[in-house]
């Protein structure tokens, strides 16, 4: 979650500031199921709260292309004051100066989460949560191929020579299924070594 420059004041206050008058936030996110997780955030959680640093919440969940929405709202000023924002395009927001650096204490929070929202030495945002990425496999194939599962101990090499030999007993299994998106195969590709740029700061193509 970020604040847009303008709305600094705002957006401090809801992290528990005192209020001399009635603020009005506007607050925005993806939609989908996330608009009744945040509505009953608002209701049954912050309510209380909200009120009695007379802060009144108008939410506004988007349900297209949230991100065009935001950097849109940005360029015209018409943005929310705070508003989720995903790691793979947030720098190009705080690069553009459209957000204002965070301020409270955020000790609370786990460093290597805030460092990727921190932007030439001042942190922009803070996390709302994360999550871990694993390997299943199922150990009928591997046993039906005759090849021994993957463990703790495998190396990414050891791990391949061991999906080649389950797709050379079984041709009709692919040795592997990642989900065809940055978020997901990523932190498996980086784990290996890769870069998607080569020694001139081009993107590889394979």
């Amino acid at each position: 979650m970020l604040f847009r420059p303008g709305a600094l004041v705002a957006a401090t206050m809801l992290f528990g500031l005192p209020a001399s008058a009635e603020e009005i936030v506007r607050i925005s996110g993806w939609g989908g199921s996330e608009v009744a997780i945040v509505n009953g955030l608002l209701t049954n959680v912050l309510a209380e709260k909200l009120a009695e640093e007379g802060i009144r919440v108008k939410y506004e969940p988007v349900d297209g292309d949230y991100s065009q929405f935001i950097i849109n709202g940005l360029s015209a000023g018409t943005a929310p004051d705070l508003f989720y924002v995903d790691t793979f395009w947030a720098r190009s927001v705080f690069s553009a100066g459209q957000a204002a650096p965070v301020t409270n204490d955020v000790s609370g929070f786990a460093a290597n989460l805030l460092t990727a929202f921190t932007y030439d030495g001042k942190l922009y945002s803070i996390p709302k949560d994360f999550n871990t990425l694993a390997i299943h496999f199922n150990k009928d194939i591997f046993d039906d191929a005759g090849v021994g599962y993957p463990s703790d101990d495998d190396t990414w090499t050891t791990l391949q020579e061991k999906l080649v030999a389950v797709n050379k007993s079984l041709p009709e299994v692919d040795g592997l299924c990642v989900v065809p998106e940055y978020a997901r195969f990523g932190a498996f590709a980086l784990s290996t070594g890769w870069s998607p740029f080569d020694a001139r700061g081009k993107t590889r193509t394979g």
